[in-house]
């Protein structure tokens, strides 16, 4: 293998090594057992089952926090896995993984075009440094809400109709996931203005 070959594998091998780490780790220390607050989900579950599940109560505040769209995801991995809590837990390596996708093209976007400094940013993304997130299936609110926080600001960096209609609803489902999932707006206006927005057009964006 020539030394030019070797120096372009090496990154490559860097990059996917915390994947293969995540999963790992998942196969070791996953159970399949719901803890903490995912004990909330048997109550969607048996309504569910039983034809009561309506909008309210998808909408109902749980904490702080209203979550529609983790409890959709999360009742309908249920219902397909014989709610099996280790199956959670790989969909948030999932969304960990196409986030860190999504990171990479905007890597690319903004001039990063050798992969070896990529490594850092994958590591921080797919770190299992964030274990209780991902060995809880319930935690999946959190990937689900950072995903689409990151996919709103980077599709707001697009200057199209169809970009920002997709931003839109990407922060509705990031503000939906998590309370803290509503800093998108603000953080989107900053963007926008960074983009080259006039003041007064967002200011009536914003009202």
């Amino acid at each position: 293998m020539s030394a030019r070959r070797l120096a372009s594998l090496v990154p490559a091998i860097l990059v996917a090594a915390p994947i293969v780490l995540l999963v790992v780790f998942i196969i070791r220390f996953a159970v399949n057992v719901p803890a903490g607050d995912e004990w909330h989900l048997a109550r969607d579950l048996h309504a569910t089952y039983h034809g009561q599940e309506g909008v309210s109560d998808l909408w109902r505040l749980h904490n702080e926090h209203r979550l529609p769209f983790p409890r959709v995801a999360l009742i309908g991995l249920a219902f397909a896995t014989g709610w099996n809590a280790v199956a959670e837990m790989y969909a948030s390596a999932a969304l960990l993984v196409v986030m860190a996708g999504g990171w990479w093209r905007l890597h690319r976007d903004i001039g990063g075009q050798r992969l070896w400094t990529f490594v850092p940013l994958a590591w921080l993304v797919l770190s299992i440094g964030q274990w209780e997130n991902i060995l809880t299936g319930w935690q999946l609110q959190f990937c689900l809400g950072a995903a689409a926080m990151f996919s709103a600001i980077y599709l707001l960096g697009r200057a199209s109709m169809s970009a920002f209609g997709g931003a839109v609803l990407c922060a509705i489902v990031a503000s939906y996931s998590f309370n803290n999932g509503l800093v998108v707006w603000p953080a989107g206006l900053v963007t926008l203005w960074l983009r080259g927005e006039s003041l007064g057009r967002l200011i009536r964006w914003a009202i």
